[in-house]
């Protein structure tokens, strides 16, 4: 069972899973150096361990939500809606192919908009 109940997104959390994996013990003082000077050790991997510190600060990488997030992954909840965004997706390009489409593919769409977005607010 996924203890992490973070509602940081999905691929932050798979950034910062992986980043303390790849420096170790002392990740989280590789990272907030990161934080501090901008040099981060795999530059793919700035653009989300950036926003993690806008959103949450320095301060966070003591707390028990980023040690959820280490030790067990993105949240069920950030997949689902991870998920629903890709579902979205997939159903847009149904739409655009046949425009008359079934419109419970337009509900559904509307639906995971919504969920979403609710999800997003939350999140901020």
């Amino acid at each position: 069972m996924n203890k992490n109940h973070s509602r940081i997104p999905a691929y932050v959390q798979r950034t910062l899973q992986k980043f303390a994996r790849d420096q170790g013990l002392r990740w989280r003082a590789i990272l907030n150096l990161a934080w501090q000077t901008g040099n981060y050790p795999d530059p793919q991997q700035a653009q989300p361990l950036q926003w993690l510190r806008n959103a949450k600060g320095p301060t966070w990488l003591m707390s028990s939500e980023c040690t959820g997030v280490v030790k067990y992954g993105p949240s069920a909840c950030c997949l689902m809606v991870e998920a629903i965004q890709d579902l979205i997706t997939v159903a847009e390009g149904h739409i655009a192919s046949d425009p008359k489409g079934n419109p419970l593919t337009k509900r559904a769409i509307d639906q995971g908009r919504r969920a979403v977005s609710e999800w997003q607010k939350g999140t901020a």
